[in-house]
């Protein structure tokens, strides 16, 4: 789907005579990724949330969900909106990735995949303002980093909590 979204839209600019873009591959490749990012973002996020099912957490379990959120901020906004001067380019991103991962390992998938979107708006909103690690490049590689970077801890940490489920249902059986 986001294949052919991507040609479609490809194709309406031929069309129109406009690209904003260098060359239509670049449009081709911007459009998919975007789409692709999408999908991989928002469609865990809603079914997550979609699931009426709310399970009742200990004060303990409730603390720890809140100094998890306040940790993927805070260290988003240190890496993403510069609290910290620049030292690894586009390494220190993944900083957050062990965040994510305590989020997988100790909470169901709706903190999960709400974790994962709290990381994204706060490179999104980084990049945007031509912050944190993808702000040395020119801004359609910086939001093409941000995308690709939003892709891979969406692909890593719904995979690993898929598989994290899937043991705990086997266990159960």
């Amino acid at each position: 789907v986001c294949f052919i979204s991507a040609g479609l839209t490809c194709l309406l600019y031929f069309l129109m005579g406009v690209n904003p873009f260098d060359s239509h591959a670049n449009l081709f490749l911007f459009t998919w990724m975007g789409d692709l990012t999408s999908v991989l973002m928002l469609t865990p996020l809603i079914l997550g949330w979609s699931n009426r099912i709310v399970e009742n957490k200990s004060a303990v379990k409730l603390t720890e969900l809140l100094v998890v959120f306040v940790l993927i901020v805070f260290v988003g906004c240190f890496i993403f909106l510069d609290w910290l001067p620049a030292l690894y380019h586009f390494k220190k991103a993944y900083v957050t990735l062990p965040i994510l991962l305590w989020v997988t390992f100790r909470f169901n998938i709706r903190e999960t995949v709400t974790a994962i979107a709290f990381a994204s708006i706060i490179a999104i909103l980084g990049t945007l303002k031509k912050h944190g690690p993808f702000s040395e490049v020119i801004f359609d590689e910086a939001f093409l980093g941000a995308q690709i970077y939003i892709s891979i801890i969406c692909i890593t940490i719904l995979s690993l909590k898929s598989s994290l489920e899937e043991l705990s249902y086997s266990k159960s059986e």
